[in-house]
This record gives structure tokens, C-alpha cells and sequence, in this order.
């Protein structure tokens, strides 16, 4: 599955770089990338192994606003 959210705080490489290092530790994230511009996570996850609360957590627990898009 892949899912779009909107994040809030982040204004550097750093802080996209602290989301994917989060995100590559949550098993069943296959990929994710953040958009600094544009300020939103793309993720691609296997629906049966995480749920889209997991990913939310996992980026707020790294410092970060987020919401589903």
C-alpha cells in the first residue's frame, strides 16, 4: 500500500533524514521519502505486517507533526 502524510517542523535535510532513519526501523516499510518542499512523507508498506498508526507514531516519537493526507 501507499500512503501520503502531511508533516509539520521540518525544515532541513536532517529532519528528513531523522524521519526515513526512523521509518527503515518499522518492520513492513518498504520505502518512504520525504518531501522537504512540499512538506510530505510518501510511504510504500506492506498493509499486513504495519498499520498507518505504526507510521504515525514512528514519526512522531522521531520529533515530528503528522497527519494522514
Amino acid at each position: 500500500m501507499k500512503r501520503a502524510y502531511k508533516l509539520s517542523g521540518i525544515d532541513c535535510a536532517s529532519c528528513s533524514l531523522a524521519i526515513e532513519n526512523a521509518l527503515d526501523h518499522v518492520k513492513g516499510v518498504q520505502q518512504c521519502e520525504v518531501k522537504e518542499r512540499e512538506s510530505m512523507l510518501h510511504v510504500e508498506y506492506d498493509e499486513n505486517t504495519v498499520k498507518s498508526q505504526q507510521i504515525l507514531e514512528a514519526v512522531r516519537d522521531a520529533g515530528f507533526d503528522v497527519e494522514e493526507s
